[in-house]
């Protein structure tokens, strides 16, 4: 078997080596192929041009009529008119380049697959030869490692010297150093790493070296050997690795080569190789979050990455490159269409560096010094976007992705329930001296970037939100319930340094951004102090006085750009309050309601008064404030249901007619707010459709327990009349359908007057039902003659109502609904409440009902003729 693995073994190199000359000979043919046709095609042109220079005069005097009469054919044009040749090259060149990277890249596969498949079947023979030494036995280290540098160079002095005989580059030849390359980076990484035969600064200084000559030779034999080379590189210690070994040794290693990548390509740039490098890179960053060695070495990995990516392409140490935006827009597209294509590719990989960074926070932080988490990428960050325009928001992403991080990676679910696992004693400092490096940091360096880069904003809203940010994080993370007031008074302190350098730059004739940011953050600072001190659901309110804070400092410096940050602090208000009765966490002997969703009404409220001359923030805050009214109302219900107990664990008939009101309203109040909204409008719409189909679906459901003559329903309503649950159960329905009918989609107005209609009728027959029976069972035999006779009537009156208004007034589609009901009446009258009479009662009771369709009928055709008397004047 070992004889046959190394016949095999030679048989590849074999057929890779012939395959390789065979690609050689191959390309040498298409050239000489491509000069003959050359040749050829200029002897023609030449031709072509002896005739033109002698024409005939008679030739030309009989073709012109026939040029006058009909276009002559395409082969005649050419040979008297040769400059017609000229718009072919040019059409033809265009319709190649017009093909996209993939084409030219399928194309050239489909050319030279057999160079790309010699070249890796030499490498892997080589990489595979190697590993099977080593496995069995057969070499001796040093005799093995010899063995590959000695092939390794060979086919890089072949490769020269047939470049340098023919004076000619070859892509097979690429693909031969190549794999020269790779076999040397295996020979040093084994001689380093399995049998330490050199030291570690030896090894490394070598493979720095085969990555520079690597790079002097791809420049004279193009990107294939970029790829062999350089990306492949990547997977030597793969296909070495036996399971032993250290991480960092491969990182860095790793590092070498991908800076061997950035320097390679300021001569052979590809996009294909762009992002084979970065795929190498990364993929390593990858592979160490399985290793625990490497817990303080991933994110120095990463600030070491960023840094090259931005400082070898051109030779810019201090990072003094400009990238500037089109525009100082926020458009998140404008940053992946800049006019340089590798900046595009520069700030893709900033996000892919940003998302790993903070990734590497929820890999077992505990384990690694803080110190080497975010903080050197942070420096990066902050250094980069003073010059590079299109990383303005990659300091704000650090920073918010690393408090999140660390929030989520303390996360401890018990019972159920995520809580924030507090950080042990012997952490605690050394985390507090984490943020507190983080805040020197951020501070500074915002404010240098405020005083020198154009987005003024970005960087003051930095160095006054971060602080504020990482305080909270202290807190969370090291909170105990003696020190609420410690961390309260910090807090406090805070936001009255903000408060008071913010009055002090207040003075001055112009405002700038950082002393809005610096009212803002004072604010939130007094919030969360607010919030620190009191119970959870302070937080809500605390909230909630942004809305009033936020709205003062738009009016009195007419800053409508922070619109933004007020429809955030409405959004989480809302939510919140939207959202606790899946969060109860409240006792229920505070009236905590009354002060929280009512305390959020009155600030949404003040806040939209004082956004009145700014109508579309001003909309925003007054259906921010109809909705948590709703809230307010449906929370004071259920406190006064249930003694207190909002979140009680019961579903009555109360509740239900409670919960399809608030449905219905909120349906409407969503409908108006998409009437007022223009980039919410269609979320607003199926909000509001789906509380609809809620609402609707509970009073269905109440009216089938109705029917059912439930329990759940009768034992519910009381026997006073009008005064009882009934009353809301069948009454609200015809309110909430005239909101919907007035507030909800125009197109739908008919179909909820319709419904509101038949909402009035059935609240009017339960109405009758309990007057005359003290209850609305349905299953009660019998009903009496007075019942019936009041269904009849009110039922009449209704239907003359409804004819009148449609006439007069509402169109024909409620005098249609009238009549129906009208025909109702009737069909009533006849089967049910004159069957019985007889003798004069039956004579009177017909008398009746045929003077009251009598009458109906006059007014009816009163009505009509005076309708038509009118129209017809109009028409005159």
């Amino acid at each position: 078997m070992e004889a046959l693995f190394i016949l095999l073994a030679l048989t590849i190199v074999g057929g890779s080596i012939c395959g390789i000359v065979a690609a050689v000979q191959l390309s040498s043919l298409k050239r000489e192929l491509r000069a003959l046709r050359g040749e050829l095609e200029l002897a023609q042109q030449a031709r072509r041009a002896v005739r033109v220079d002698e024409p005939e005069p008679q030739e030309v005097s009989q073709q012109q009529p026939i040029r006058a009469k009909a276009p002559e054919p395409a082969v005649s044009r050419t040979s008297a008119e040769p400059v017609a040749d000229a718009p072919a090259k040019p059409a033809v060149s265009k319709r190649y380049s017009a093909r996209g990277p993939a084409d030219g890249f399928s194309k050239h596969l489909r050319a030279n697959w057999m160079m790309w498949l010699g070249g890796a079947c030499v490498t892997l023979a080589a990489v595979f030869f190697l590993r099977y030494t080593i496995e069995q036995g057969l070499l001796g280290p040093t005799a093995r490692i010899i063995l590959a540098l000695v092939f390794g160079g060979g086919c890089h002095v072949l490769s020269e010297y047939i470049r340098r005989r023919d004076q000619q580059t070859y892509p097979a030849l690429a693909a031969l150093a190549g794999a020269g390359s790779i076999t040397v980076y295996a020979a040093l990484l084994a001689a380093f790493r399995l049998y330490d035969l050199i030291p570690p600064g030896g090894a490394f200084l070598a493979m720095a070296l085969v990555a520079i000559g690597t790079m002097v030779m791809a420049r004279l034999h193009g990107p294939l050997l970029a790829a062999f080379g350089i990306i492949g590189a990547y997977l030597v210690p793969i296909l070495l690795s036996t399971g032993g070994g250290d991480i960092r040794v491969a990182m860095l290693y790793a590092l070498i080569v991908s800076a061997s990548a950035l320097l390679l390509m300021r001569y052979v740039y590809r996009p294909w190789l762009w992002w084979g490098f970065a795929a190498g890179a990364l993929g390593w960053w990858l592979l160490s979050l399985g290793e625990g060695n490497a817990d303080g070495s991933r994110t120095p990995y990463l600030t070491a990455l960023g840094y090259m990516v931005f400082a070898l392409p051109f030779f810019d140490w201090w990072l003094k490159r400009e990238t500037v935006v089109p525009d100082t827009s926020y458009d998140p597209r404008k940053l992946f269409r800049l006019s340089d294509p590798t900046d595009t590719q520069r700030v893709i990989f900033s996000v892919l560096l940003a998302a790993a960074v903070v990734l590497t926070v929820l890999v077992n932080p505990a384990a690694a010094s803080p110190w080497t988490l975010i903080v050197p990428f942070l420096v990066l960050a902050l250094l980069l976007a003073r010059h590079q325009d299109a990383l303005y928001w990659l300091p704000w992403t650090v920073v918010l992705g690393g408090c999140a991080g660390w929030l989520l990676v303390r996360l401890d679910p018990a019972d159920g329930t995520p809580l924030i696992a507090v950080l042990n004693a012997d952490e605690q400092g050394r985390f507090l001296g984490y943020l507190a490096l983080k805040a020197l940091i951020v501070v500074p360096m915002s404010l240098w970037l405020f005083a020198s880069t154009r987005r003024p904003a970005v960087w003051a809203s930095l160095a006054t939100i971060a602080p504020v940010l990482l305080l909270t994080l202290a807190y969370l993370l090291m909170r105990e319930p003696t020190a609420n007031g410690q961390w309260a008074f910090a807090a406090a302190a805070l936001a009255a340094g903000y408060l008071i350098l913010a009055g002090a730059a207040a003075r001055r004739v112009s405002v700038d951004s950082l002393t809005v940011w610096l009212i803002a953050g004072g604010h939130l600072g007094l919030a969360i102090a607010a919030a620190m001190m009191l119970q959870a659901a302070s937080l809500t309110l605390a909230l909630a006085a942004q809305l009033l804070s936020l709205a003062f400092i738009v009016r009195r410096f007419d800053l409508p750009g922070l619109g933004w940050l007020l429809k955030v602090v409405v959004t989480l208000v809302v939510t919140r309050l939207t959202l606790n009765p899946w969060l109860p966490d409240y006792p229920a002997e505070v009236h905590w309601s009354l002060w929280t969703y009512g305390g959020s009404v009155l600030c949404a409220t003040g806040a939209a008064i004082m956004l009145r001359s700014y109508p579309s923030l001003s909309r925003w805050v007054t259906a921010a404030g109809f909705h948590l009214l709703v809230l307010f109302l449906w929370a004071e219900l259920r406190y006064q249901l249930y003694d207190g107990e909002i979140f009680a664990q019961q579903y009555t008939f109360t509740e239900a007619v409670i919960s399809m009101a608030l449905f219905g309203a909120l349906a409407a109040v969503y409908s108006y707010r998409a009437r007022h909204s223009q980039q919410l409008a269609t979320f607003f719409n199926i909000y509001a459709a789906l509380l609809l189909t809620v609402s609707m679906g509970l009073y269905a459901w109440i009216l089938v327990r109705t029917l059912m003559s439930s329990a759940w329903i009768y034992q519910s309503v009381g026997d006073t009349l009008l005064w009882n649950l009934a009353t809301l159960a069948y009454g609200l329905p015809v309110i909430v359908g005239l909101l919907l009918t007035l507030f909800f989609d125009p197109k739908l107005k008919k179909r909820f007057a319709v419904g509101t209609g038949v909402a009035l009728l059935i609240f009017v027959s339960i109405s009758i039902r309990h007057l005359w029976t003290g209850n609305v069972r349905l299953d009660t035999p019998g009903f009496s003659d007075g019942e019936l006779y009041t269904y009849s009537a009110v039922w009449l009156a209704m239907a003359i109502a409804a004819m009148l208004g449609g006439l007069s007034r509402f169109g024909v589609g409620v005098y249609r609904a009238g009549l129906a009901l009208l025909a109702l009446v009737i069909a009533k009258l006849f089967i049910v409440d004159l069957s019985g009479l007889e003798g004069l009662l039956r004579v009177a009771s017909f008398m009746g009902l045929g003077l009251s369709l009598l009458g109906i009928s006059f007014l009816h055709q009163r009505l009509s003729a005076g309708s038509r008397t009118l129209s017809g004047e109009a028409g005159t």
